[in-house]
């Protein structure tokens, strides 16, 4: 089984150096994502980007929140209050290897930040999101990369760039673009 992000280490996800990683509006801007009716944040954690999320998000539209363990996403509901984000988000916690409680063609764009490496069956779960994504939705999958880092889960936890690809290539999701360069992450947009 791959390891878990630890609820009792909630403050990382909540640490503003995150967004040296990388920005989210600005990844979003460079990326033309924006406007999505349906959106999910698959492994909301923390709800860190929710209030990212919420800006590209049509006025009508609804942010599913997503996650396995409950202790996060309560934690996320709590602040998504905070934000006065609690009526455009319905969190929900689900069950790995389990079918995704949505309708096939459901979902614009899912966001599946740092949570990859973290998967049992990654296959299962690409497979999932093609299901629940409309024809010509995004996928947009960051996760931590093999290099040494200050921050993230140990390189050897995580997946190499060509795993990744490989992964969302056997899915049958179409590639747009990549970053592999980036000195924390790998970062791929993909579409149904």
């Amino acid at each position: 089984m791959a390891p878990k992000f630890d609820p009792k280490k909630i403050e990382k996800l909540e640490d503003p150096k995150r967004l040296k990683i990388f920005n989210p509006d600005i990844l979003f801007k460079e990326l033309g994502l924006n406007n999505f009716k349906n959106i999910l944040d698959f492994g909301v954690g923390s709800g860190f980007y929710l209030p990212y999320l919420a800006k590209i998000l049509k006025p009508e539209g609804k942010i599913y929140a997503i996650d396995l363990q409950n202790e996060l996403l309560e934690y996320a509901k709590n602040k998504s209050k905070k934000f006065k984000l609690s009526e455009k988000i319905e969190f929900l916690l689900v069950k790995e290897k389990e079918a995704l409680p949505f309708s096939e063609n459901f979902f614009d764009f899912v966001y599946l930040a740092f949570t990859f490496h973290e998967l049992d069956n990654p296959d299962f779960t690409l497979r999932e999101i093609k299901r629940i994504l409309i024809p010509g939705g995004k996928l947009l999958l960051i996760d931590w990369n093999k290099k040494e880092r200050d921050m993230g889960p140990p390189p050897s936890e995580v997946f190499d760039y060509e795993e990744i690809e490989n992964h969302l290539m056997a899915s049958n999701l179409k590639i747009l673009k990549t970053f592999k360069n980036h000195p924390y992450v790998f970062i791929f947009l993909a579409e149904k």
